[in-house]
């Protein structure tokens, strides 16, 4: 019978494991340096072992009562071996300590073992997700809102009327502010200044890119891009955009010369108990 398996948090030396777990996501980005890995995802990071060697990776995010998981890796070597369920009990172990009532996450849409994997945990489809990036040569082509639409730094007193207007979590706008050289933007619509639901955007400079990216209009997005073109990288001709729920602008980027580098889809669902997921 094979060794049980068990999880411990990262240590500074791990950064190296890590990078091979994050090979495994497929992703456009580059590897997290040391720096920016062990301060914004170590602390919430941990390897599923057997006999003392990592045969699973995962990194996940609190947010009020929602735990977000972010990263599950299974060893290529070790999939279909019940590495991806004994993560996935682990991290709803983790999001009940921490009070947790539901988790979330994203998968890319041609993903068909990892969706299985969530389905049977007891999430399901929410939204779809694009991640695309769009050059900033296009940025003039964009509708241009009225001009009574102003972009601005969103203060953390605003934090939780537009998280509640766009359906992000708790503490989504507080936790981008901890990232080096941030920028958590929102739009404001001066004939109707009480309504927070204009546009929101979370700017990373290590990508350079905004997620999320949310408006409440697709000829918002100009307002939004044109405040953030001085703050991004002028050696990098795009930024990268995570836009949700939001279709009719996913389709605009693209029709104005965006990439799209892939399509993921959003599960949440309530967080099941221990014998659930056992089952």
């Amino acid at each position: 019978m094979p060794t049980p398996f068990s999880a411990r948090l990262v240590r500074d030396d791990d950064h190296a494991t890590f990078a091979r777990f994050f090979a495994e996501l497929r992703v456009p980005e580059e590897t997290p340096a040391f720096e920016r890995w062990r301060s914004l995802m170590a602390p919430t990071s941990f390897f599923l072992e057997r006999d003392g060697v990592p045969v699973g990776y995962a990194w996940y995010e609190l947010f009020g009562g929602d735990g977000y998981v972010r990263h599950v890796v299974a060893d290529p070597s070790l999939r279909r071996a019940g590495v991806g369920r004994a993560l996935m009990r682990e991290l709803a172990r983790r999001f009940r300590a921490a009070g947790c009532t539901r988790w979330r996450l994203n998968v890319k849409s041609d993903n068909a073992a990892a969706i299985a994997l969530y389905r049977a945990s007891g999430m399901d489809v929410e939204y779809p997700t694009a991640v695309l990036r769009f050059p900033w040569s296009a940025l003039a082509s964009l509708p241009r809102p009225a001009n009574t639409i102003e972009a601005r730094a969103a203060a953390p007193e605003r934090d939780a009327r537009l998280e509640a207007a766009f359906g992000l979590p708790r503490g989504r706008l507080a936790s981008a502010r901890t990232i080096a050289g941030a920028r958590v933007l929102e739009l404001v619509d001066h004939h109707d200044a009480s309504n927070p639901k204009v546009g929101v955007a979370c700017f990373d400079p290590a990508f350079p890119g905004c997620f999320p990216f949310k408006v409440a209009r697709p000829e918002f997005a100009s307002a939004l891009l044109a405040e953030l073109r001085a703050s991004s990288p002028s050696d990098v001709p795009w930024i990268q955009l995570v836009v949700e729920d939001d279709v009719p602008l996913a389709k605009l980027f693209v029709a104005l010369g965006g990439t799209l580098l892939f399509e993921v889809l959003h599960f949440s669902g309530p967080l099941p108990g221990d014998r659930e997921l056992s089952a």
